[in-house]
């Protein structure tokens, strides 16, 4: 029997968002989110080049539209740390990223779109 090892849910999403390191930007699609991080699946060339920096974990920053968040207009920007990278197929990977010191507000407002 598997034990789950994670502190909090996991919730299925689909939506598109932006991922930016080393002063590149790659657009990304979001497979699922909790309040601690979230997990995004990219292409070859995204995850190439993520491969080619030399720190580990590489930190790096999202943003995301708020489809329902009618209280700010402005995307949600948030400090992440890319954790893990996984090779779904020949052109597609799976990266699990941590939030990093992300605010009450901002984790509510997230989840309050996606829950």
């Amino acid at each position: 029997m598997v034990q789950e090892r994670r502190f909090t849910p996991r919730y299925p999403v689909d939506f598109k968002l932006q991922l930016t390191t080393n002063q590149q930007q790659f657009s990304v699609t979001a497979v699922n989110l909790s309040t601690e991080g979230i997990q995004l699946k990219c292409d070859d060339l995204c995850a190439d080049i993520l491969s080619k920096t030399q720190c580990h974990p590489l930190n790096c920053q999202i943003t995301i539209s708020l489809p329902f968040d009618s209280a700010i207009a402005e995307p949600l920007t948030i400090d992440c740390r890319i954790i893990i990278k996984r090779r779904l197929s020949q052109s597609s990977y799976l990266l699990g990223i941590k939030f990093i010191d992300l605010s009450t507000t901002d984790s509510d407002r997230l989840m309050a779109c996606y829950r």
